[in-house]
């Protein structure tokens, strides 16, 4: 798992506790400062129930905060998540049921973004995750959340496909390592 973050100090603490609380307990977190200047650092460096790894990064943004964390994690499959996501205590063992059953270089959650209130404002269109074969091709004309989250992604794919987030770019960063994770994903 990998989770880039630029002073973040008040989504940490919900993020670790939906770690803690996850009910696989095999996994690393490696989070990613990209320059930090509040106290985000000094949370992280207290014991967690989970296996964990504080790195500084060059500071060009989220992307070169994950290629970071990429380039120091050793686990056959990476996840991202972001500072301010939540995460069900389910979310890990989700994707290691599916990492058991069968060898893929890409595996997708749905997903549901949440305004402050509660509301959903967004998410995963099922008809469409479900009966799109083409992932690539769907990622381009939109049928597929171009996010770098809510994914699992062989390592050893990305690294042959030379998936990596641009650096210097704060938004956008995930459509252009997308397009290279899809090229030739099973």
């Amino acid at each position: 798992v990998i989770i880039p973050f630029k002073n973040a100090e008040h989504y940490l603490p919900n993020i670790c506790q939906d770690l803690s609380n996850q009910t696989a307990k095999n996994f690393e977190v490696f989070f990613v400062s990209d320059n930090s200047t509040d106290n985000s650092i000094r949370y992280l460096s207290q014991e967690f129930s989970f296996k964990h790894t504080l790195i500084e990064s060059k500071g060009h943004g989220p992307g070169t905060a994950r290629n970071t964390g990429m380039e120091k994690s050793n686990n056959e499959y990476i996840l991202f998540i972001d500072a301010d996501d939540e995460i069900k205590s389910n979310y890990i063992s989700s994707f290691n049921d599916e990492i058991e059953d069968d060898d893929y270089d890409i595996i997708e959650c749905m997903y549901h973004s949440i305004d402050q209130e509660g509301n959903i404002i967004s998410g995963t269109n099922l008809e469409s995750f479900i009966a799109n074969d083409d992932r690539f091709f769907s990622f381009l004309d939109g049928g597929l959340p171009r996010l770098s989250w809510g994914k699992a992604y062989k390592r050893e794919h990305l690294l042959k496909n030379n998936a990596k987030f641009p650096e210097a770019i704060h938004n956008g960063e995930d459509h252009i390592f997308l397009l290279k994770a899809y090229s030739e994903a099973q």
